[in-house]
C-alpha cells in the first residue's frame, strides 16, 4: 500500500514544479546572455590581434569561433565557411554581426526596442518629415 501523500510533499512538488517553469521561463534568455558574453570575449581576442598588427590568427582560437557558430550560431558558421583562414578583420566582421543578433534577440526575449527598431522608426520619422516639408 503506497503511503499517503501529506500536504508538505504536495506543497514541496509545487515548489519544485514553479521553480522549474520560472528556471525554464529564463532559460532562453540566459542562455542569449551566455552567447553574448562569448562572442564578447571572441571579439577581444579578435581584436586584441589586430592592434598587434599581425593579419594572421591562431588555429585554436579560430577552431573556437567555428564551434562556438556550429552550436549556436548557423549564419556565423556559414559566414566563416566564405571567409579565408586567414582574414582576420573577415572573421571579426562575422563575428560582430553574430554579437548583433544575439543582441535583437535579447531585445525581443525582454520584449524592449532593439537598434533595428530604433533605426526602424528613425527612417519612418525622417521619411514623414521629408513628405511634410515637400
Amino acid at each position: 500500500m503506497a503511503p499517503a501523500v501529506t500536504v508538505y510533499d504536495a506543497t514541496a512538488l509545487e515548489s519544485v514544479a514553479a521553480q522549474t517553469e520560472f528556471e525554464l521561463r529564463r532559460a532562453p534568455e540566459r542562455l542569449a546572455r551566455w552567447r553574448l558574453a562569448t562572442l564578447d570575449w571572441l571579439l577581444r581576442q579578435l581584436e586584441e590581434l589586430r592592434l598587434a598588427g599581425d593579419g594572421l590568427f591562431p588555429t585554436e582560437l579560430r577552431t573556437l569561433i567555428v564551434s562556438f557558430a556550429a552550436a549556436h550560431d548557423p549564419e556565423l558558421l556559414e559566414e566563416l565557411a566564405d571567409t579565408s583562414a586567414s582574414q582576420l578583420n573577415q572573421v571579426h566582421d562575422a563575428v560582430f554581426d553574430a554579437q548583433g543578433r544575439v543582441m535583437v534577440e535579447l531585445s525581443e526575449l525582454r520584449k524592449t526596442p532593439s537598434w533595428r527598431d530604433v533605426e526602424r522608426l528613425l527612417t519612418e520619422a525622417n521619411r514623414d518629415d521629408r513628405e511634410v516639408a515637400a
